[in-house]
Formats: structure tokens, sequence, C-alpha cells
């Protein structure tokens, strides 16, 4: 029906991972280099969103979107960067229902807004995480505690089904994706082949930018119409013969 309406999505997050820009490696003979640079790749989280938007009459909808994402880093062995994410966004999002008078109406669409990105990660060699800095083999730490804002898009898919005339079941999937983060960290690292060790202040993502995929987001919810759709109109009988 035309009209404004209101949904509530619940999700779940089935990567979150952060590709980080390598960070300018330490010098000096037996310097180790950081390990971070590769990536912390996600291990799925929670989330959900809250939308208010219109529909209009041809089958098109605009909403301004509220959601969260959180996600976990999988541990990879070696070198893995452990930690976590999470994630507030703020779309802008467009969408189409196809077969808007039945019963189930896919939609499609995408958005575009602002993400604010919250990370606490560490990266190291787990190969000898019990005594790192005093390994003879190629170590480093680095730690972040740092959050960041920047723009974020998004691609979206779905399927409505209705269950009253003002009520729908989503069933839906989005691709979200944040660009140019820079993230502040420190770094402790090998000095020489001896076991010496120091500290220094780390922005990872500075160069070229890090970037959040959340490879995708499993949603389901509910959107309700606040306007009755319009009664029909009834012809009146025609008159009787004379």
């Amino acid at each position: 029906a035309q009209g404004w309406y209101g949904s509530a999505t619940a999700g779940y997050n089935t990567n979150g991972g952060i590709d980080f820009d390598a960070v300018a490696n330490p010098t000096g003979a037996g310097a180790s280099p950081y390990d971070i640079g590769a990536g912390a790749t996600g291990d799925g989280g929670w989330g959900g969103a809250l939308a208010l938007g219109y529909a209009f009459e041809n089958g098109f909808r605009t909403e301004a979107e509220l959601g969260k994402t959180t996600a976990d880093f999988a541990n990879k062995g070696t070198s893995s960067t452990l930690g976590s994410q999470s994630t507030w966004t703020a779309m802008l999002n467009g969408l189409y229902d196809f077969n808007r008078d039945g019963k189930v109406n896919p939609f499609v669409g995408a958005g575009v807004g602002m993400a604010r990105v919250k990370v606490l990660a560490s990266s190291y060699d787990q190969a000898n995480a019990s005594s790192p800095l005093l390994a003879l083999s190629r170590m480093s730490a680095a730690h972040i505690s740092d959050t960041d804002s920047s723009f974020a898009w998004q691609l979206i898919a779905g399927l409505g089904l209705k269950l009253t005339d003002q009520l729908s079941a989503d069933l839906s999937y989005k691709w979200l994706n944040v660009p140019d983060l820079s993230f502040a960290g420190t770094g402790r690292y090998r000095t020489n082949a001896t076991g010496g060790s120091a500290t220094q202040a780390l922005t990872v993502g500075a160069s070229e930018g890090a970037g959040l995929g959340s490879g995708g987001i499993v949603g389901l919810g509910f959107r309700y119409a606040f306007a009755k759709p319009a009664a029909p109109v009834v012809e009146p009988p025609p008159p009787p013969p004379p």
C-alpha cells in the first residue's frame, strides 16, 4: 500500500573482516617486521536495523535506516589478527518491490550513507605467542583500539511475505562495504637477535585506507504500513429497465 511504513530487522553478519594496509616496518639489523597488514578475517556476528520509509504506488520505496553489526575475527593460526569490530550505519536506501499485488513480493535496492567502525584487534605470530619478544624467529605484535568514520554503501535483495494488509515479513540479504578507514594503535617489535624490544605508534590503513567488507548480512524482519489500504471502489448497480 502507498504511504509511510516502519520496519525492524534482526540479522547475522556472515563475515565482517577488515583489509588492513601494511604498516611501515621497523628497520635495522635483527628487527622484526610487523605481522599486521594481511587483514583480519571476519568470523561472523549479530546485528539489526530500524527503518522509516515511504512506499509509492509505482512499486518504489525510499527509507532512512539506522543499523548496527558486529563481528569477531577468526583465528587463522600463525600471524592471525584477533579481536572484533562493531559498525554503526546511517543509510538512505532506495528499493523496488516486484509483484506488489501478490502474496510474495521480491525486492531489490541499494543504499548510501555513513558508517562508524570501532576496532579492537591484536596481531602477532602465534607460533611464538608464549615468548614472542625473545624468539629468534620473525616476530612482532601490533595492537589497535580505535574508531573511525567513512562513507558506506550497500546492496540489498530480499523477499517480502504479506501477513496482513498492513504487515509483511521480510527475508533480506545486504552487502555492506565501508572503504577508506584509518586506525591508530601501537606496535612492539624485536630490535635485535638477542631479544631487545621497542614500542612505537602505528596508523593502520593511512596510505590507501583499510576497508571493511561485511561479506553479507542475512536478516529477518517485519514491515508495518501505517496507512490501511484504500477500500475497493464498488460501482453502483445499473438502474432497472423501464
